[in-house]
């Protein structure tokens, strides 16, 4: 009798240790054993997660999934390989896994329990997700070129024929001419941005005083605010310059203030916001938040593809084009957004090498930003949170 108390011991021990995620159910889908790398993996205790259902551990849609799909087919034929499901974990982290199981039945053929063995695929589907958008941008980024090009052509000619048309013309014409230069300046912006995302702009970078730049995008943008949206600065880095084509910071500056504006929908808040980031080398940190309602999952995953839309008459090139003219300067792009709380975009960039050294009150010490759960909230930047729709390009 000893001896099988310890031989069970000793094969419980062995499950619980193994190195692989490993969980069990009973036949009402709850956990009856997990190993310690299931629970290290998604950061629960052995106590949190005995008892519960599994399906509490999946996205909704996954659940769904397995509820509807998985579990009953599994619990007839006692066999699933492969299966796909994305898990959440403690901290709200999203992790893929492939699943397969075979079930335990007694000596009359009624299920017991399973054992399940979870691979974790979590980084390969991030990696084969950025192969696949890089492949997609390089498409894109052909055909906006190409386009960019021959729209460039059309608009230059255009141009000359309105000048050499307002010559000795009327008022009323001149004025109507005018108009049509608005246009023609309009899609000149729109074939800039389509170059920028090709890859194809004469960008020439510069010094650039950062706080300054950004006092200039807010002259351009409080005409375009309606007077429900209110407008605020915080500027802390003075004396900081970064190296970025000046034409090119304001085009990604006036794209975010832009998408902030529409975001907040007439009512609400925007604040535009600069400090210097002290962790390792120092970085320049611009930051647009808004009180919009913010994006799901989905959107704010898709937000910097190009074509891309929210917006019902939207090019889906703001938010792609900002991107690129980032990533040109060495920058990075994040995202954090949250239904309900808004939306904050910020450009991290490194210092000129020849700038002046920032003040002592524009440094800030701030970890490493990433999109996601547990972060600080957007709207802490913006407060208080809006609902209404948020719809970015």
């Amino acid at each position: 009798m000893r001896e099988g108390v310890d031989a069970e011991n000793y094969y419980r021990q062995l499950y619980e240790r193994t190195p692989s995620m490993l969980h069990s159910i009973d036949a009402a889908g709850r956990l009856v054993g997990v190993s310690a790398a299931w629970l290290a993996r998604l950061g629960y205790s052995r106590e949190e997660v005995i008892g519960r259902a599994s399906t509490d551990f999946l996205t909704a849609e996954s659940a769904r999934y397995a509820r509807e799909v998985i579990l009953p087919q599994y619990y007839l034929t006692g066999e699933c390989k492969d299966v796909a499901y994305q898990m959440v974990a403690k901290n709200g982290d999203r992790v893929d896994v492939l699943l397969s199981a075979t079930a335990e039945r007694d000596e009359n053929g009624k299920f017991v329990r399973s054992m399940a063995a979870l691979t974790d695929v979590t980084e390969r589907n991030r990696l084969a997700e950025r192969l696949d958008q890089a492949k997609r941008m390089e498409t894109i980024g052909q055909l906006a070129g190409g386009i960019a090009h021959d729209l460039n052509n059309i608009l230059h000619i255009i141009r000359a024929e309105c000048t050499l048309a307002s010559d000795g013309a009327t008022l009323a014409v001149r004025q109507d001419l005018a108009s049509a230069l608005d246009a023609v300046t309009s899609g000149e912006r729109l074939a800039r941005q389509l170059l920028t995302i090709a890859g194809k702009s004469n960008a020439r970078p510069e010094q650039v005083d950062v706080d300054d730049a950004l006092r200039a995008a807010a002259r351009h943008v409080r005409p375009l605010l309606s007077k429900g949206v209110a407008f605020e600065q915080e500027h802390g880095a003075a004396g900081v310059a970064i190296l970025i084509d000046r034409g090119q910071l304001e085009q990604a500056l006036l794209n975010l203030l832009l998408n902030a504006r529409d975001a907040v929908a007439g009512t609400g808040k925007i604040v535009l916001s600069s400090y210097v980031k002290r962790s390792g080398a120092p970085r320049l940190v611009i930051g647009v938040a808004d009180t919009g309602v913010g994006m799901d999952a989905e959107a704010l995953r898709r937000a910097t593809e190009p074509l891309f839309t929210t917006k019902p008459h939207g090019t889906g090139l703001g938010l792609a084009t900002t991107r690129r003219i980032v990533e040109a300067a060495s920058g990075v792009l994040h995202l954090r957004s949250r239904v309900g709380e808004g939306t904050l975009v910020e450009m991290s960039y490194p210092l000129a090498e020849a700038a002046a050294r920032p003040t002592a009150a524009s440094l800030q010490t701030l970890e490493e930003d990433v999109s996601g759960p547990g972060e600080e909230a957007p709207e802490a930047r913006c407060r208080p949170a809006r609902t209404t729709t948020d719809q970015r390009a």
